[in-house]
């Protein structure tokens, strides 16, 4: 591509420069640099064949069209400049040779494929999942086998990386092994002590406790600068202590439109127009941190989705209760974690200055409505003897419904 016509026209220069740009860009960026692994794990073989796959929806087309996406951007940045600077237009008419734009669009496809099987073979050939069983529920067993990390040495271990690992194999092995939730259930020997189950309760329910209490801070915090909108949050409730609760949307929606809610003015035609451009510079080099991290989020998930999976097949396979036993302190722990989620989430819709992502609390309330869901619909017919208060029963209910 690097011949006389490449160097000597200014305005392909700027093209291939943005175009690369962009496309290194959204390399570095687009992984948040996380590598993914599938749930279940494929062979060398496999996974190299699945990389040239070229079915619809595969990595290989998802490339072709980000590329495309690319080399439009770039093309549209390229024209600007070259009305603008004279030098630039000079040869402004390149840009619309169909065989130049052939040509761009080949190039940022061979830097996306590249990085893509760069990425990918160094995954394959030098890296492997880490799995952690669970601990044997016999002590002579264990003892035996303390010299090995298990799933609950990674769960109480102080390295977060090594931790989060241990919240994945707990979740995978929660949702698809039974072998692997037996060893929760079992009581140890002797002692006849839930160990395993303690543990895994325990640490699952501490990272769910410290994330809820950073919101509820977060909410006084937010409400008491926002005075003149509480009573806005009270509207049509008989004791305002309930406002807390999650409401109806009809009753009051968690979004900006509803009564008692300040209007924005109406923008104009040019303003509307460049809003959504202004609002992705604000969010990706202006936004003010997340109030609940990436790394919260994820572990908040697994805690969830692995204390409700048990605690659903615990129904069926827990012998000796030792799950079931806990149901109420989990449901209590998730309606407040609820709660304290939709509160934080409507006060932040009635301060449109704030503008952090709420997109990582978001991914939380979808698992854990999901859960609270699913663990209600298994456990209805037993849900008075759990000795809720007659607020969280009305709460779970309510989600129920919804």
């Amino acid at each position: 591509m690097l011949t006389d016509f490449w160097i000597s026209s200014s305005s392909i220069s700027v093209l291939l420069f943005i175009s690369t740009a962009l496309s290194a860009y959204r390399i570095a960026f687009e992984s948040n640099f996380r590598l993914t692994f599938p749930v279940n794990e494929l062979s060398k073989k496999r996974f190299i064949l699945s990389c040239f796959g070229v079915s619809r929806g595969s990595d290989l087309q998802a490339k072709v069209f980000r590329s495309l996406h690319i080399v439009k951007w770039a093309w549209l940045i390229s024209l600007n400049i070259s009305i603008l600077l004279s030098h630039v237009r000079l040869t402004f008419w390149d840009l619309f040779s169909p065989r130049t734009l052939f040509n761009v669009f080949l190039f940022v496809v061979y830097q996306q494929l590249m990085a893509y099987f760069v990425i990918s073979f160094v995954k394959i050939f030098t890296m492997e999942s880490l799995k952690l069983q669970m601990p044997s529920p016999y002590f002579a067993a264990e003892s035996f086998l303390s010299n090995k990390p298990n799933l609950i040495h990674a769960l109480t271990n102080e390295d977060a990386l090594f931790k989060m690992f241990g919240m994945k194999n707990l979740r995978d092995s929660t949702m698809k092994d039974p072998k692997e939730r037996q060893e929760v259930y079992t009581l140890s020997q002797p002692g006849g002590h839930p160990r395993n189950w303690n543990s895994i309760r325990d640490v699952c329910l501490a990272i769910l406790r410290q994330i809820s209490s950073h919101l509820e801070a977060e909410n006084v915090g937010m409400q008491a600068g926002n005075s003149k909108f509480i009573s806005s949050l009270t509207v049509g409730i008989e004791n305002p202590n309930r406002a807390a609760l999650l409401l109806p949307p009809t009753l009051k929606p968690r979004f900006l439109g509803a009564p008692g809610i300040p209007q924005s003015k109406p923008l104009s035609p040019l303003a509307a127009f460049l809003k959504p451009y202004v609002e992705k510079i604000q969010a990706w080099y202006f936004m003010d941190p997340p109030v609940i991290t990436t790394y919260e989020s994820i572990m908040a998930q697994y805690a969830i989705e692995s204390l409700y999976l048990l605690a659903m097949n615990a129904f069926k396979e827990d012998t000796y209760g030792v799950v079931q036993r806990d149901l109420a302190k989990i449901a209590t722990i998730f309606l407040d974690f609820e709660v304290n989620i939709d509160t934080f989430i409507r006060a932040k819709n009635l301060n449109p200055s704030d503008k952090r992502s709420i997109s990582s609390i978001q991914d939380i309330e979808a698992v854990l409505t999901e859960a609270l869901c699913k663990l209600y619909v298994q456990y209805q017919d037993h849900i008075d003897t759990l000795n809720l208060t007659k607020d969280q029963l009305d709460l779970w209910e309510l989600l129920v419904r919804e």
